[in-house]
């Protein structure tokens, strides 16, 4: 039985690398539909892929991360991780390397077809910038496919819509009159 299951390992860890040297090339990903609407906190199976959880599990944005953490994108899990650490009483992150066999279950179990950030549940979201509304998609690349801007945008409305005093990013506008003091 040993012997089956680091057969089971090499093919998985093959498969991995597979996609991981792919760079999930030529995938769109238009949207996720997790099978809860909200990430509640760590399930058993997440918290066991895990490498880095930070924040408050009862935030109201929960933040999931899915890269293999190589030299190639370390990058984009510290700047959630350090994003996160910031905002930690009212974010929460667990950052997940799905090239280990528990990362991958939690991976496969939420719809993703390739690297990103799941924002309270989903990749995809709108934001207003300068008065227009933008689609954003949190796969794959930091810096390439989507930005920290972007980023910070999208968790500074989820925090205003839940009712938390946030500083807009830049490039966010408000549409609304101000009042003179």
């Amino acid at each position: 039985m040993s012997g089956r299951n680091s057969v089971v390992a090499v093919i998985v860890a093959v498969l991995i690398c597979g996609l991981v040297g792919l760079g999930c090339r030529g995938e769109q990903l238009v949207a996720v539909e997790p099978d809860v609407p909200s990430l509640p906190g760590p399930s058993a199976a997440s918290a066991a892929a895990a490498v880095v959880t930070v924040g408050n599990p009862d935030a109201p944005v929960k933040l999931m991360a899915f890269y293999p953490l190589n030299e190639g994108h370390q990058f984009i899990a510290d700047y959630v991780q350090e994003f996160a650490e910031a905002h930690s009483e009212h974010v929460y992150l667990e950052v997940i390397d799905f090239r280990t066999s528990e990362g991958m279950v939690v991976w496969q179990d939420t719809g993703l077809s390739c690297a990103g950030v799941l924002v309270n549940g989903t990749t995809v979201h709108e934001i207003k910038r300068d008065g227009e509304i933008e689609t954003v998609n949190f796969i794959k690349r930091l810096g390439v496919n989507w930005t920290e801007e972007d980023f910070e945008t999208v968790v500074n409305q989820l925090l205003a819509e839940a009712g938390v005093a946030v500083e807009a990013a830049a490039g966010e506008t408000d549409d609304a009159p101000q009042e003179e003091e």
